[in-house]
């Protein structure tokens, strides 16, 4: 639902903003190289979001083989986007600035800032270990989604497409990561002073001694059990 939402929502906000590239229709039926770009960096945002509210949830796959996934398709779009930096030619792509638009990249940055708000709403909103990695990954997938249209709006040259579509997913992953570790932090001082409890210190150091960071923290039972002693 998100990933539907997201997509409709972005494709409203920047078909308002301007048309689409001239010609988009028949690069994209003639040209493999877009349509190839379009599947990956789609594939991606939908492995991102996925895995970013699965991530450190008890009982889902490991870390390593959700983060795979989505990493292998990000890699794979960005090679894709660079194709003609490494030595190939673009084929019937538009590499003039007349089909740029003049703010391709403050343009991808705001029209991902709802939907990235509502992934990390969707992350708070679950039993997450990992709020720093789910929030990367719900940030990085929310920038997607306008990347994708910005590929089709504006200019397709690669070194253009990498500096100001790209680059704002690397921007908006680590603001959401910062974002969900601040959020999670917060809900946990919360939860403590709810049920009473304040946290002490680093409860490593704290094992053995009279006092407990947490009534359920393993490593602080020892402690607990010596109060009644």
């Amino acid at each position: 639902m998100w990933c539907g939402l997201s997509a409709f929502l972005i494709a409203l906000v920047v078909l308002t903003f301007g048309p689409l590239r001239a010609g988009i229709l028949d690069e994209l039926l003639s040209s493999p190289r877009l349509a190839l770009e379009l599947a990956l960096g789609s594939l991606a945002a939908i492995t991102s979001i996925t895995a970013g509210l699965e991530l450190g949830v008890p009982g889902t796959v490991a870390r390593r083989r959700l983060c795979a996934v989505p990493l292998v398709l990000f890699a794979g779009w960005t090679l894709v986007v660079a194709y003609d930096l490494i030595g190939a030619i673009v084929v019937d792509g538009s590499t003039t600035a007349s089909a740029m638009r003049p703010h391709c990249f403050v343009e991808t940055m705001l029209v991902s800032i709802p939907p990235a708000a509502a992934a990390l709403y969707l992350v708070q909103s679950r039993i997450v270990f990992v709020p720093g990695g789910s929030g990367l990954l719900a940030g990085a997938a929310a920038a997607t989604l306008p990347a994708l249209w910005m590929e089709m709006a504006c200019m397709s040259e690669s070194l253009h497409a990498l500096k100001f579509h790209l680059s704002p997913i690397l921007v908006m992953g680590a603001i959401s990561a910062l974002l969900a570790r601040r959020l999670a932090s917060g809900r946990r001082l919360v939860m403590d002073s709810e049920r009473g409890f304040r946290p002490i210190g680093n409860p490593v150091r704290m094992r053995g001694t009279r006092e407990a960071c947490d009534p359920f923290c393993f490593k602080c039972r020892g402690s607990r059990a010596d109060r009644g002693r």
